[in-house]
């Protein structure tokens, strides 16, 4: 079976990661399931695995500042397909709390 399709991060904070994808067109009626590989990309460690129906997730609970890799895989009654190639995304930095609100452009005061 194909790999997924549009397979993207759409979305990003401090501490989440969304990612949304297509069936693979050959399956669309199909597919059941999909499995979604994870890990810090400095992690030797071995990829968590998630197994979920929807083709949207949001990964929470992040690092900030730091790089994750993802990939998936589509199932049907036969098995899992192809993954697709790793994306990379790396979480927002923090803001700090005094530089939340300071203005981008000058403050003139009126009198």
């Amino acid at each position: 079976m194909a790999p997924p399709e549009g397979f993207e991060s759409d979305a990003k904070t401090e501490y989440s990661v969304s990612l949304i994808w297509l069936k693979p067109e050959a399956e669309r009626p199909r597919t059941l399931q999909y499995r979604l590989e994870f890990k810090r990309a400095d992690s030797e460690d071995e990829p968590r695995v998630l197994i979920q129906n929807k083709e949207n997730i949001v990964f929470r609970r992040l690092t900030p500042s730091t790089k994750y890799m993802f990939r998936v895989a589509a199932a049907n009654e036969v098995g899992f397909g192809d993954y697709t190639e790793y994306i990379t995304v790396t979480t927002c930095g923090v803001i700090k709390p005094e530089d939340r609100f300071k203005p981008t452009v000058p403050v003139i005061n009126f009198i």
